[in-house]
Order: structure tokens, then sequence, then C-alpha cells
């Protein structure tokens, strides 16, 4: 159910143990939503780490919310702005770009070590 391409590896700065749990979070919130049957590709490109899912996606309305911290809708909680918060901290960032009904890609830019 998960594809991972690590042809293009990258060295990073910042935790690994805190990208862990970003990882574990981007992974639990897509089986939540998209059911058991849902199909993860992840893959590098330059210093970008790249999570797509071939899910149900996220509303256009919803898409500059789900970051925050009080968006909840009974769907997205602290997760996705933990997330944010630890990309923030180790110098980076992530962004969602998304269509409903077809899929969700988060994009994890990292300061290069």
């Amino acid at each position: 159910m998960i594809h991972f391409n690590k042809e293009h590896d990258f060295d990073f700065k910042g935790s690994k143990h805190l990208f862990k749990h970003i990882i574990f979070n981007l992974i639990k919130n897509t089986f939540y939503h998209a059911g058991p049957g849902a199909k993860i590709y992840i893959w590098a490109q330059s210093n970008c780490l790249h999570f797509k899912d071939l899910g149900i996606g996220v509303k256009r309305e919803d898409i500059g919310k789900i970051f925050d911290t009080d968006f909840t809708k009974g769907k997205f909680g602290i997760g996705l702005h933990f997330c944010k918060r630890v990309m923030e901290k180790m110098g980076g960032t992530i962004k969602c770009n998304s269509e409903y009904g077809e899929y969700t890609e988060f994009i994890m830019t990292f300061c290069k070590a």
C-alpha cells in the first residue's frame, strides 16, 4: 500500500525522531480518511519529500485551514498543526495540494544539511 522511491535520497538538517512522527501522522491520516485500500506514494526530489495518497482529497474551501490548530471538523486535528510546527522548527515548510475526490499531496521542504 505504501510505495517509496528512495532513488533521490538527501540529507537534511533536523530531528530524525520528529520527522518519523510527521510521516507516521501522514500515514495515519491517509488510512483514517481514505480507508485500508488507500495507496501512498513517497518520493524525494531535490531537498523536498513528497507524500501523495490517492484517497478522498481535501475540499478546496478547507485546504487553507488544515494546518490550523483549531480546525477539526471531525476530520483534522492537532496532527497536521504539529507537522507544520515541526517542519518550521527545523527551518523547513510543509504544504498541501489536493483535488477533492482524487488525491492529497504533502510537500515537505527541508534545509539542506
